[in-house]
């Protein structure tokens, strides 16, 4: 007898639609069950109902193209608001990270997403923007992901750092690594086995069909080398969420009158989770995680002012800097992605590729330095957007900071900070939450604050602050900071001879050349050799003036 599968299909919708009523008593009843939800319906739903569901719309989506199934026809317009209640449950995360990103209701058929607001969401991308999905919103900083960093719907296990043994940073390296060595093993016996799957254990079959899964060929040679741990961010991207509540809307605000995307606006929890103070490994600053030679294109860099750690003026060289990739390549996926990999890096990849196709560059390109971090830059990004676009669902209640108040004044001359917090009533806690720019030298009084310098201070204590900035000595402010000569080091000399030889100080020397320690000095180096300051009671105003660096 031949089956007709058109038959068998509609019967089964008819009666699916017989729990069109359920719809409303779901609706109604489902949010007063949070207190047994945890004992009772969330095991219910792990054994049955969300196998079922995924059966029912692994169906659906494998036919929806030959038979366009429309939602309104059969009266399953109860089955999205039912979704949408189990989607709000954070515990349930097989349906939140397996359904959710594949369900959406467009004109009446189901479909997947294939954009979130002006930015493509190829297909190809979903296994990385599924991973990062759960590295930013699942798994903690205290728990390391082991994964195949080319196939990222491969986690082959989850090492937690929280145990009583692993109170060390090197007890929890050796446990990663531990895991790491484990796995590379499996691989390397599966590689003997081949397509054996009599000869496997049980964990290695479990690896085999994953590999299966994404591959044709299975497990490959290379495999375990390319075994990464991933640490997740669940809690630093609470933390970041709550933060960004200090500089969110002013970003956005910036971001629109650029006429651009206010979406880019979340890159920073990508960078750095909105982290002021965040420094990568090779040097890269701030919110948006400004290299220091970029950075210097839109920004002052230098060793009294940073203005990367500036969340305002990093957002508008940030803004900038997009801005110009987009009108370089015209194609939002490409642009933020040379915001990691440089704009010339992605020229040659289209170049190499003769493609402007993110997906094709990501997996095709082998470019100098397109490594895990750029290739993953973009779905990073998406993954960001979408885990933003509901924070509630997954990260529950959090609750964000209050937009940053201050005022600002301008400094009218060079002054140290010591003197701004004893003569005006400032706290210097206040003070460096309020001007992250400013460097460590600044507020240790080694180096004074620039002259114009907008600093910020508590909102409300403006007109407090002039009329006490008024009082404090003239003695103690200056007009300008000069150098009277310079000496270039020679072989063998040191810092304290040089300022023998010159009639000052070493900490002077230290100051006016911005060096940390007395011997960071070589032969050939051009030495600044400090003179008399100039007073602001001075009337050569005239006299040009020079910054400290």
């Amino acid at each position: 007898m031949k089956l007709d599968f058109r038959k068998v299909l509609s019967e089964f919708l008819t009666r699916l639609r017989s729990l069109f009523t359920l719809q409303k008593i779901v609706v109604k009843s489902l949010t007063r069950l949070r207190p047994i939800w945890v004992s009772h319906i969330d095991p219910f739903l792990r054994s049955r109902l969300i196998p079922f569901c995924k059966s029912i719309y692994s169906l659906l989506i494998t036919f929806d193209d030959r038979i366009k199934i429309k939602w309104s026809k059969y009266g399953l317009t109860f089955i999205p608001p039912i979704l949408a209640i189990l989607l709000s449950y954070s515990e349930i995360d097989d349906v939140k990270y397996t359904l959710g990103p594949y369900i959406s209701i467009m004109e009446g058929t189901l479909t997947r997403k294939t954009e979130i607001g002006p930015f493509p969401y190829p297909d190809e991308l979903r296994p990385q923007v599924e991973f990062w999905k759960k590295i930013f919103s699942k798994y903690t900083t205290k728990q390391v992901v082991i994964h195949d960093n080319w196939y990222l719907d491969i986690i082959y296990t989850v090492v937690d750092l929280d145990g009583d043994d692993l109170r060390s940073e090197a007890d929890k390296r050796k446990a990663v690594d531990r895991a790491i060595e484990k796995y590379k093993g499996i691989l390397t016996e599966l590689e003997k086995k081949g397509d054996n799957v009599d000869a496997m254990t049980e964990e290695e079959k479990k690896i085999y069909a994953m590999f299966k899964k994404v591959s044709e060929n299975g497990v490959d040679k290379e495999a375990k080398d390319r075994i990464r741990g991933q640490i997740g961010q669940r809690d630093r991207m609470i933390k970041g969420i709550a933060t960004s509540g200090r500089y969110i809307a002013e970003m956005e605000r910036i971001f629109r009158e650029a006429n651009l995307p206010v979406e880019l606006t979340r890159l920073p929890f990508v960078e750095s989770a909105f982290n002021t103070y965040a420094y990568s490994f090779v040097g890269a600053a701030g919110l948006w995680q400004f290299m220091k030679y970029t950075g210097k294109m839109y920004m002052r860099i230098d060793n009294v002012v940073d203005e990367r750690r500036d969340p305002i003026k990093s957002t508008i060289a940030a803004a900038k800097l997009l801005a110009a990739n987009y009108k370089l390549l015209n194609s939002w996926p490409l642009a933020i992605t040379a915001y990691n990999h440089g704009a010339g890096g992605i020229q040659k990849a289209i170049a190499q590729l003769k493609s402007r196709d993110i997906a094709d560059i990501i997996q095709k390109y082998n470019g100098e330095n397109f490594g895990f971090a750029s290739r993953n830059f973009y779905p990073e990004f998406l993954a960001a957007l979408e885990v933003m676009s509901d924070i509630k669902t997954y990260f529950g209640d959090v609750v964000m900071d209050p937009p940053l108040q201050y005022d600002e004044v301008v400094i009218k001359d060079y002054v140290k900070m010591s003197d701004i917090i004893k003569y005006c009533s400032l706290s210097e806690e206040d003070l460096r939450e309020l001007n992250p720019a400013l460097r460590e030298g600044v507020f240790s009084s080694r180096y004074m604050i620039p002259k114009n310098y907008v600093l910020k201070i508590p909102a409300g204590s403006k007109a407090d602050f002039e009329t006490k900035y008024a009082m404090i000595p003239s003695s103690q402010k200056f007009a300008s900071l000069n150098f009277d000569k310079t000496h270039k080091v020679k072989q063998g000399q040191s810092l304290s001879a040089i300022a023998k030889l010159y009639k000052t100080s070493v900490k002077a020397l230290m100051s006016a050349n911005s060096l940390k320690k007395p011997n960071m000095i070589k032969a050939g180096q051009v030495l600044k050799i400090p003179g008399k300051l100039s007073p602001a009671s001075a009337t050569d105003e005239d006299k040009e003036e020079k910054k400290e660096s």
